[in-house]
């Protein structure tokens, strides 16, 4: 198992998934604190998915007031107050 654990994490590092710094953290892990470098990643996911929703959620604000600008530009170059 610890064979298998060592050939992915050479993968991940030759396709660039890991660089020096996992190696770093890997470092950090200690007797007192076993399961270090598994919690940090799990943190690193659990704040990426956050963030890439609030990034969608960005997105789809954005989107929504592009277009209501241009309706506004519209209603502006038509001269149409109730617009």
């Amino acid at each position: 198992m610890q064979r298998q654990a060592a050939s992915m994490k050479r993968n991940l590092f030759y396709q660039d998934y890991l660089d020096e710094q996992f190696n770093e953290l890997e470092e950090l892990q200690d007797d007192d604190n076993p399961n270090f470098v598994e919690e940090v990643v799990n943190l690193f996911f659990t704040d990426s998915v956050r963030l890439i929703r609030n990034v969608d959620l960005a997105l789809i604000g954005a989107k929504r007031v592009k277009r209501e600008c241009s309706q506004f530009q519209e209603y502006c170059n038509e001269r149409n107050i109730d617009g």
